[in-house]
């Protein structure tokens, strides 16, 4: 079955693309391309489902399955041995000016990095290069807190995920080895302009988050307590407080529940 998800990929030692970021693989770069406009693509990822069975406590059996992914080069080969793998799927995109919105202070405020508390977790801030500021800043969007804001994120889709070149980045992700991609990463216009990178991140801005659902149901309201009994409202945050002020006055000063502490 053809993965609809994406394959990050780096490199353990070597010179990363910015600083403090994952060091890209030559002729890859950081994420694998599997879909192709022109010729072939990167690699062929597959993924087969391996199914088992588990039993709760009581005894009561349960059936689980877990991902098996496999990558298959152009020419056929497997991933060099020295290259870093992860499996991806997309995130939900609603609510995120509201992650934004959440002050730099209140992310490192949660963070326990040595676990000082002993209460198993032991979340640490992403320091992630701001292309915007040309600074190192607190990342919070993606699986791996990679990005540090909203059009950051959303260039970086667009170039990573399907191949457009924008004023943040724009070097295209060329397979070849550079020295064949030269005129076709430097020196061209971005496909895409800032104005509908703006609109874009207007968009994903104030994309409104659904309403809960049956938040007074009995069995909601058990989970609720074993959510907390259990020790996930340790990492999973329950409630933040966006910042005050700001350019956005949708988002200003709202209570939201995110169940995350973006570390």
């Amino acid at each position: 079955m053809t993965s609809q998800a994406l394959i990050r990929i780096s490199l353990l030692d070597g010179a990363p693309a910015d600083p403090g970021g994952d060091v890209p693989v030559p002729g890859l770069g950081l994420q694998l391309q599997d879909h192709a406009t022109d010729g072939l693509p990167e690699g062929v990822v597959t993924l087969e489902w391996i199914e088992h069975t588990e039993a709760y406590a009581d005894g009561e059996p349960v059936q689980l399955r877990a991902p098996r992914v496999t990558v298959r080069l152009a020419d056929g080969s497997s991933l060099p041995g020295d290259v870093r793998s992860s499996y991806r799927q997309a995130q939900a995109v609603f609510g995120l000016g509201l992650l934004e919105a959440v002050p730099d202070g209140t992310l490192r405020a949660l963070a326990d990095p040595d676990d000082a508390d002993g209460d198993g977790i032991s979340g640490r801030p992403n320091r992630v290069w701001d292309p915007i500021s040309g600074t190192v800043k607190l990342g919070r969007f993606g699986w791996k807190a990679n990005q540090p804001g909203l059009e950051q994120q959303n260039a970086g889709a667009f170039l990573g995920d399907i191949g457009i070149t924008s004023a943040l980045f724009p070097d295209e992700n060329c397979p070849a080895p550079q020295a064949e991609c030269a005129g076709a990463i430097t020196g061209g216009k971005p496909e895409l302009d800032g104005d509908k990178l703006a609109d874009t991140t207007y968009y994903s801005r104030l994309l409104a988050v659904p309403a809960r659902r049956a938040y007074d149901d009995p069995a909601v309201l058990r989970g609720k307590a074993v959510f907390r009994g259990a020790g996930c409202a340790s990492c999973h945050t329950p409630m933040l407080v966006t910042a005050a002020g700001g350019e956005m006055p949708e988002l200003a000063g709202q209570v939201i529940r995110p169940y995350t502490d973006l570390l």
